[in-house]
């Protein structure tokens, strides 16, 4: 077997084997294009089998793994803006669900980021919520007697 075949090989072993470790919903966006599958230097070894212990370790927090969600947030403001009232758009926002996970303060803060609202992260979920669901009803509303 030539030296390139046997690389080629060696990669796509590697490559199998981290995509094998991912959790099924960001294989899936890998799969969809929803998440982008880069390349970053070089590789790190994978991680040693852990050694068991008598005493109890904490765990290290995990890194949170950056995904593109401009179109989650597109379908969110989308379906926002379809509510009639404002209680119906608090309870759209309530049942919403961002990679299977109901929203968090990060993600309304990102919402309102990707709506171009000015929110300090100092507001408290409610707050947040309510600005979202007046911005998307105004924008409505605002529109709305433009509409033949």
């Amino acid at each position: 077997m030539s030296t390139d075949l046997h690389s080629l090989l060696k990669l796509v072993h590697q490559v199998t084997g981290f995509l094998l470790r991912l959790p099924a919903d960001q294989l899936a966006g890998i799969a969809d294009g929803r998440i982008p599958l880069t390349v970053g230097g070089a590789a790190e070894p994978a991680p040693a089998a852990p050694v068991a212990s008598s005493r109890p370790t904490r765990q290290a927090p995990q890194p949170s793994v950056q995904q593109d969600t401009t179109g989650d947030y597109a379908e969110i403001v989308e379906g926002l803006r379809k509510q009639e009232t404002t209680n119906d758009g608090l309870a759209y926002l309530a049942a919403v669900r961002l990679n299977g996970k109901k929203l968090i303060k990060n993600d309304l803060l990102a919402l309102g980021r990707y709506l171009n609202l000015d929110m300090p992260s100092s507001l408290k979920v409610a707050q947040i919520q309510g600005r979202l669901v007046d911005q998307a009803a105004g924008a409505r509303r605002k529109y709305e007697g433009l509409r033949p």
